[in-house]
């Protein structure tokens, strides 16, 4: 069941980003603005694959972009989607271990030649608790001598945390708040009497979009009960679209 739940969390993700314009707002309005601020103006291009660990997929999604930068160079954007509801410190072990399989990747695809390119790590978090841990690997070790700091592997990571960002800052563009409110709301226990909030965006929306988020919210692991059903109707009537659950 954990199996199956990860993976509605998995598709809906992926197919939301997979807009490469979705994506490219979703970069710009969630990573650090200094670095937004290096981006030059081409869309992000997708990288196909996975670099989760088998056993951690149905805690973890991930999507890699290849971004341009102004100076003409290019650097990676790497998304992580963090399924789990509470926070988990290990997360920033986890993010190195995929951010070296991707610079490995990367090195041998580029036949061993040097430099590397950046890699920008963005975990988002969709679990209805705040994400408490920092964003500094080197906090992982405590306090440490200070001679052996030069030793210790050291990155941070941006962080969106959805719980913890309103909903009309979790994007500008309708489309993209619609799919990242149904993220934030997906796993709340009160899903259900979030209905109305959750669908503010229906009158805006194509009825395929509208579509896959009822869909998604259906599936997950707070399912839409039958009290709830009419009211998303209501909204599907605004765009006059029928909802119904899939057989």
């Amino acid at each position: 069941m954990a199996n199956q739940i990860s993976n509605i969390h998995d598709a809906f993700f992926k197919q939301v980003l997979s807009d490469s314009k979705l994506a490219d707002t979703f970069l710009r309005e969630h990573l650090p603005a200094d670095v937004v601020g290096l981006l030059g103006p081409e869309l992000p291009e997708p990288f196909p694959g996975s670099y989760v660990d088998e056993q951690l997929r149905q805690h973890h999604s991930d999507l890699l972009f290849r971004v341009r930068l102004k100076s003409g160079s290019d650097a990676f954007a790497y998304v992580l989607l963090e399924h789990k509801s509470s926070s988990d410190p290990g997360a920033r072990l986890q993010l190195l271990r995929y951010v070296v399989r991707i610079l490995t990747h990367l090195y041998e695809q580029n036949k061993r030649r040097l430099p590397l390119p950046p890699v920008l790590p963005l975990l988002a978090h969709q679990g209805p608790g705040a994400w408490k841990p920092s964003c500094e690997f080197a906090d992982l070790f405590g306090t440490v001598p200070a001679p052996l700091n030069p030793y210790l592997p050291s990155f941070r990571h941006a962080l969106i945390d959805l719980a913890r960002v309103e909903d009309p800052a979790l994007s500008a563009e309708v489309r993209l708040r619609a799919f990242l409110k149904a993220l934030k709301y997906s796993r709340r226990s009160d899903l259900p009497d979030c209905i109305d909030i959750l669908l503010a965006e229906a009158p805006a929306l194509q009825e395929k979009d509208l579509v896959v988020i009822l869909t998604y919210l259906d599936k997950g692991p707070t399912a839409l009960n039958n009290k709830v059903i009419p009211r998303a109707r209501c909204h599907c009537r605004a765009i006059n679209m029928t909802f119904s659950r899939p057989s």
